[in-house]
């Protein structure tokens, strides 16, 4: 028992770096590098703000973006926003881009120029939007370090108490 809390201590510790360390990379390449929409390795990630593609992407959602070579109608792509990223389905395929429309919307985005699009939504994790967007916070940050030293502290957290109440009891 004591060998699993030790690998489920690291596992839990390992996911946590992990978010940390992604949260940072993004917020640096989107202060300091001025990008919208952050991209490694050719994937990148969105929290959905609007009701436009709903039902099938809704507020709050996570969509996970991936860079194609090539999109088509029916695609869900984000591309780049007036102001925010935006994830609309591709209705029609032109030679300059491609003409985009929210699934709850009535009318068309127009064309989106072929730079401007980020990638294709590969994947839709309802829900986990606002998780991540308060992860990305200073308090979100500083909760994932406090949960990181006290999943390595609580063991030692265990057998202080158990010293502080044995010397209280002696006295």
């Amino acid at each position: 028992m004591k060998k699993f809390k030790q690998i489920l201590g690291w596992v839990v510790t390992i996911i946590l770096c992990t978010v940390l360390g992604l949260n940072i990379a993004t917020i640096a390449v989107r202060e300091i590098g001025g990008q919208q929409f952050p991209m490694f390795a050719g994937y990148g990630q969105a929290v959905v703000v609007s009701g436009s593609m709903e039902p099938n992407i809704k507020i709050h959602d996570l969509v996970v973006v991936h860079a194609q070579n090539k999109y088509q109608k029916g695609d869900v792509i984000t591309f780049e926003g007036s102001r925010n990223p935006t994830t609309h389905r591709i209705v029609k395929v032109t030679k300059t881009g491609y003409e985009t429309k929210g699934d709850a919307n009535n009318v068309s985005d127009g064309i989106i120029e072929r730079p401007r699009v980020y990638g294709k939504v590969i994947m839709n994790i309802p829900y986990v939007g606002c998780v991540q967007e308060f992860l990305r916070t200073p308090l979100g940050m500083v909760t994932i370090i406090g949960l990181m030293v006290l999943v390595w502290e609580a063991p030692n957290l265990k057998t202080g108490m158990h010293r502080f109440f044995k010397k209280e009891e002696q006295k």
